[in-house]
């Protein structure tokens, strides 16, 4: 799943929302791809409309 194409944003934003904690560590490939799920899509999802409601931390 490209949860970075779905949600309109650049691959690197979601690794690091990864890195964050913000989604959940995800599994990889044998190649070393993320496998990125549904659950992984719905959590970003959230997210990115807490964001869009209350704004990013500044702390």
């Amino acid at each position: 799943m490209d949860l970075a194409r779905r949600h309109g944003l650049p691959t690197q934003a979601v690794r690091n929302y990864e890195d964050a904690g913000i989604v959940p560590p995800t599994h990889r490939s044998r190649t070393g791809y993320r496998d990125y799920t549904a659950a992984h899509a719905a959590g970003l999802a959230a997210y990115l409309e807490l964001v869009s409601a209350f704004g990013y931390s500044t702390s």
